[in-house]
Parts: C-alpha cells; structure tokens; sequence
C-alpha cells in the first residue's frame, strides 16, 4: 500500500501536476463545457459570442491560481512530489474560481441563465476531481514512456556503435594480418629462390670441376 502511494504522489503531484500544456490541452475542454452546461448559448450568435467570451474569462482567471500554485505551494514538485491532496485543493480550487466567474458574470450583466448555480459548482467540482487528476496521469505516463524511449534508442545506439567500432578493429587486423602474412610469403619465397640458385652455381661448379679431372 505505501509503494502505491508513493507511486501515485510522483504521478500526480510531480512535474506534471501543473504544466502549461496541460492548461492549453484544458482549455478547448473547459471552453466547450462551459457553452454546454449553458443552453442558452445556443439561442443566438450573439448569445453564442457572450458566452464564449465568459467561458474564456473564466478559464483564464481559474489559471491564475494555477499560476500562484506554481510559484508557491507547488514549487519545488519537480524534485520532490506534493502530496495528492494537495494537488486536488489545487485543482478544486481552480475549477470553483472559475464557476464564480461564471456566477459573476451572470449577475453582474444580467446574462440570461436556466443553469443553477449548484449545478455548476457541482459540475466544476467533478471536472476537478476527475479531468485534470487523469490528465495529469496521462501526460505522466506518456514523459515516463518518452524517457524509456529516449534511453533505449541512446543504448541501441552505443551498442550498433561499439559493434561498428569492434568491426573496424576486426578489419583493421584483418588487413594487418594478411600484410604481414604476404610479407613472410614474399620473404620465404625470396630466400628460397636464393637457395636455389646458391645451389644451382654450386652444382654448376662441381660439374665443371669433375670434368677437367677427366681430362
């Protein structure tokens, strides 16, 4: 049980427990469920535009807190997880500031709403408690994946270049070797050929001295 929570807190409260890409991936999310949870934005362009313009509101501000959670409570996670409670303060937190932009906008600009307000509390709620912990496994997962990747390709790399450099050192032998081979061929072949024709003057010798003792 504490393996698996350890394994979870460097999973959720790690580097990717805020990351911009993970705001950027969140944001056609939030945009789209903002618009949905609102029928109203479906009345009109101009209810469509009003309220496209809240949802962005909302999602820029709910960043902010991420922003200051980054800066703060949250800042040394790379080196050293926060624990999963605290990443889920964070995210609720976020979400919920973001519905109050939503309630505030409403109010303030008297923008037509059938939406109740627990309902969207409800709804950041569960976007909070489920959305981002998943996306932050997601992203997690696929560095881990990357970083394995990377790893194996550097070491099948090394490996094809020390069997690369093994086979130069091969032919380089190799080639040493058949030199040094030629080498001795030549110079037997030579010496050989010296001894016989030491032998052939010496036989040509003894057949000229043999025939002027005849005579």
């Amino acid at each position: 049980m504490a393996n698996r929570d350890v394994a979870l807190r460097e999973r959720l409260g790690g580097r990717w427990a805020i990351s911009l890409r993970a705001y950027l991936i969140s944001f056609p999310i939030s945009v789209s469920l903002g618009l949905l949870a609102t029928p109203e934005s479906t009345e009109s362009w101009h209810n469509f535009g009003v309220w496209f313009v809240v949802s962005v509101l909302a999602f820029v501000i709910s960043g902010l807190v991420l922003l200051i959670a980054d800066r703060t409570v949250m800042k040394g996670r790379r080196t050293k997880p926060v624990p999963v409670w605290l990443v889920y303060v964070v995210d609720i937190v976020s979400v919920e500031i973001r519905t109050w932009v939503y309630v505030i906008c409403i109010d303030q600009f008297q923008l037509s709403n059938s939406t109740s307000t627990p309902v969207r509390f409800l709804g950041g709620f569960l976007l909070a408690l489920v959305w981002y912990p998943a996306l932050t496994y997601a992203l997690d997962s696929w560095d881990r994946y990357a970083t394995l990747r990377n790893e194996l390709i550097s070491e099948l790399v090394k490996d094809e270049l020390e069997i690369l450099k093994q086979e130069q050192v091969l032919e380089v032998l190799r080639v040493g070797l058949i030199s040094d081979i030629s080498a001795q061929v030549n110079k037997s072949v030579q010496d050989a050929a010296t001894t016989l024709a030491s032998l052939q003057d010496a036989v040509a010798k003894n057949t000229v001295a043999n025939k002027r003792s005849l005579s």
